[in-house]
């Protein structure tokens, strides 16, 4: 213990000795130990920790798996099926999300509700912290006027109040008996989203739907029994759903592990940016081995009258390995401080998908894992430098007063220009997958949604079952709306439907064309006011859109589809018109196609459109619907919409009020990230390489000041001793760009689920980088090569 202390005050005097290389040092494994910390943190919280459920690694999320490869939710009848029939779980729940409106004052307020079977919070194995949770049957109609609050829904709505226990609430114009509160540590990770409170089922509208085995709406999660595994249930099930082949033909049943299927979209993404932050590490790592390198023509004669003294060489290694790994827990400690500041960043704009996101931080988990990464860092940077200092007979090298020997520096020469091609190859990936992540981001947002997002102010109604029961009621408060709202000063135009593009939500039907083969196909419903269309700015191309007529009583059942549905069953859009689609949706008898629509990206820019059909709301009216109002002054639209649905209805509260550009925007959220992330991270490669190439080209001029001196004394021109040295820089340069193109190239496939129009194999993106790479190399040389070219040879050689 005694020696190490002694190793430390060594190390903390050179390091006052040499003030700037310390600092410098210091910060650039700062940058490379900062952000591997703060990578890591996200990495740790969303994939290795387990979730905070009770024996989360026995739990399964249940989908139905569509033919064309798509994710569904699952019908009602399906889950009591698997309720009642499988015994491989020991538990199975329901759930899914709901708005709802919490009544009985002056302010209505919009609450986000999970609307669950009885036993889920058994089935995650959590409790409340204050009360209880649902009892058995309570998921039974005349006995669900009962809620369990979140802690955000507790604290938000009710102050925190802990009275409010076992008081009576009004939800939607319902009473509801406040039975239980979540503790506060407790995040409902299965749907990601903030929940107010959570009221167990059937409402109006389960029942409506508690035997139509078509609609597909719930969120299933089940606790497998001890020795089951997923594959072995996901068999049952498909066994089981093939007895109802009239719905489920065309679905696979799979039960996914729970934590698997949360972290499924996020997991190559976070694996980019793990293999990207390690790549800056070992850049920052080289970068530092270069400056001990450069340092070691000073450091050599100290070290050589040590060894003459009687030092050991294990001696000194273990001196000079004391010193890098206190370099590096120095570099640790302020990029601790760096992951501080840009996990709060990160959080800022991360996409909300990612579970637990906002649990983010520094913890013991993560002091340690950066522990472990100076400690590494430490002896990867130090040894090269360590065995070149310490590997030297020490008679060579006092016999030369300068301190440097014709033995040692080739192969400290050759070390620092291995250490340079190395950071420029790394840095070169790291570029080339930037630029990669950048065009593609281009592609994505210059991408024609189908419609024109901007100048619209976008909302949503939920009609709250107690005093709007029937669609004859919804008709009349939305007919009672719409004048109003096309009155407001500023609107140009008002759709009123169900769903607005890129709002997450999703009516799927099936529909049938009388006369072809293929029935009960899949498409997603919009149920639509006239204005929707010119509202939205999605072109007709065939037809007409819906009108007044439309509305009238009485009126002949019509119906729009998109240009793709069109041409996929009748050959053109003109072709469409006239015919006649069943749409399983209400009765199900044929309507008359009236139009044919544009095709509009309903859910991500990056996916295709889907088909799609339209029917008037009026015609089939729902109890949820959106808003759309286009405007020039959308600052001010959010106030006049809710205005206007308060004089409609005061009890009534308006949700989700946002423009679309916002909402477009927050489905690019993790593109955005990743782009952000891999942009920056390549931007930081590349400085940290040019730092390096300079540093090197720099100290190669300082050393080679004598040679210089001769050859301009002998006729050499300035420029040909700039020539000499930028093409010293360029040859590193080539060497590690050709490396660096030939691992991208390895990596590529990596990198492909992330990108969208772009090749992760582009040329352009590779040529346009490596000639990028190549010339800043070529300018971090040209510094040193004007110095070297001012040099004058008398006053050189007298120095010499």
């Amino acid at each position: 213990m005694i020696s190490f202390l002694g190793d430390l005050r060594l190390a903390l005097r050179s390091f006052l000795r040499a003030p700037g290389f310390a600092m410098v040092a210091v910060l650039t494994l700062a940058l490379g130990i900062g952000v591997n910390t703060a990578i890591f943190s996200v990495v740790d919280g969303v994939m290795l920790r387990p979730l905070p459920y009770a024996d989360a690694d026995r739990l399964v999320l249940l989908q139905h798996m569509r033919s064309d490869g798509k994710s569904g939710s699952v019908s009602f009848p399906n889950f009591d099926d698997w309720r009642r029939q499988n015994p491989s779980f020991t538990q199975l729940a329901a759930f899914r999300r709901d708005s709802v409106a919490l009544t009985g004052s002056d302010l209505p307020r919009s609450l986000t509700a999970e609307v669950v079977t009885a036993n889920l919070f058994e089935t995650l194995g959590v409790a409340p912290s204050l009360g209880r949770g649902f009892a058995a049957g309570e998921d039974t109609q005349g006995r669900n006027h009962v809620a369990v609050l979140s802690d955000r829904g507790w604290r938000r709505a009710f102050a925190g109040d802990p009275a409010i226990l076992g008081r009576t609430i009004s939800i939607d114009h319902t009473p509801f008996t406040v039975v239980g509160i979540m503790p506060a540590s407790f995040r409902f990770v299965l749907d990601n989203a903030d929940i107010d409170l959570f009221v167990p089922m059937p409402r109006a509208f389960d029942l409506a739907l508690a035997n139509e085995r078509d609609g597909h709406y719930l969120t299933t999660v089940g606790r497998l029994a001890p020795g089951v595994s997923p594959e072995q249930v996901s068999a049952e099930l498909q066994a089981m759903a093939v007895a109802h082949p009239e719905s489920n033909a065309d679905r696979a049943v799979r039960a996914w592990p729970l934590k698997d299927k949360l972290t499924a979209t996020v997991r190559p993404a976070l694996l980019v940016l793990v293999g990207a932050v390690a790549f800056i590490l070992l850049i920052a790592c080289a970068n530092v081995a270069n400056l001990l390198l450069a340092r070691a023509g000073v450091r050599q004669h100290e070290l050589a009258v040590r060894l003459a003294l009687g030092a050991t060489r294990g001696r000194l290694m273990r001196q000079l390995l004391t010193e890098s790994v206190l370099l590096a827990v120095l570099g640790a400690g302020a990029g601790l401080l760096l992951a501080l500041w840009s996990l709060d960043a990160l959080k800022s704009f991360m996409p909300t998908e990612i579970a637990r996101y906002r649990e983010l931080g520094v913890d013991a988990r993560v002091l340690g894992f950066t522990f472990l990464v100076a400690l590494a860092t430490g002896v990867v940077f130090g040894l090269v430098p360590a065995l070149q200092l310490s590997g030297h007979a020490p008679w060579t090298v006092l016999k030369d007063s300068g301190g440097r020997t014709a033995t040692a520096q080739p192969s400290r020469r050759r070390a620092r220009n291995a250490f340079v091609v190395a950071e420029v190859a790394v840095a070169t990936v790291l570029l080339v997958g930037a630029a990669l992540m950048l065009r593609s981001f281009q592609r994505v947002v210059t991408v024609d949604p189908g419609f024109r997002p901007e100048e619209l102010v976008t909302a949503s109604i939920a009609l709250p079952d107690a005093r709007y029961d029937d669609e004859v009621t919804w008709a009349r408060f939305y007919r009672e709306l719409l004048p109003r709202l096309e009155a407001l000063p500023g609107v140009e135009g008002v759709a009123l439907g169900l769903p607005i593009p890129f709002t997450g939500t999703n009516l799927g039907v099936s529909y049938a064309i009388p006369g072809q083969p293929d029935e009960n196909q899949g498409a997603p419903l919009h149920l639509v006011n006239p204005g929707w269309f010119s509202t939205l700015g999605i072109a007709v191309k065939a037809g007409r859109p819906f009108g007044a007529a439309d509305d009238a009583p009485g009126a002949e059942r019509v119906a729009m589809i998109s240009e793709n549905l069109a041409r996929r069953h009748f050959g053109s859009a003109g072709a469409a018109i006239g015919k006649s689609i069943a749409i399983g949706w209400g009765d199900g008898a044929p309507l008359r196609i009236v139009g044919v629509a544009a095709d509009v990206r309903e859910k991500t820019l990056e996916k295709d459109p889907d088909t799609a059909t339209y029917m008037p709301f009026t015609q089939s009216s729902f109890s949820t619907l959106n808003i759309a109002v286009r405007t020039r002054a959308p600052a001010g639209m959010s106030e006049a919409v809710r205005a206007t649905v308060a004089a409609v209805d005061p009890a009534l509260p308006v949700s989700n009020v946002s423009t679309m550009l916002d909402i477009m925007g927050d489905s690019l959220r993790a593109r955005r990230m990743n782009t952000l992330l891999l942009a920056t991270f390549g931007a930081l490669a590349l400085l940290l390489a040019l730092v390096g190439a300079y540093g090197v080209m720099s100290y190669s001029v300082t050393q080679r000041v004598g040679e210089i001196a001769i050859r301009m004394a002998l006729g050499a021109r300035p420029g040909d001793v700039v020539r000499m040295v930028v093409g010293q820089g360029a040859l590193l340069a080539v060497a590690g760009v050709a490396l660096g193109v030939i691992a991208a190239l390895a990596l590529s496939r990596l990198l492909a689920g992330l990108l969208w129009g772009v090749s992760s194999t582009d040329p352009l993106t590779y040529v346009a980088m490596a000639v990028l790479f190549v010339t800043v190399v070529g300018l971090a040389s040209w510094l040193p090569a004007r110095r070297a070219a001012r040099v004058e040879p008398m006053s050189a050689l007298r120095a010499e």
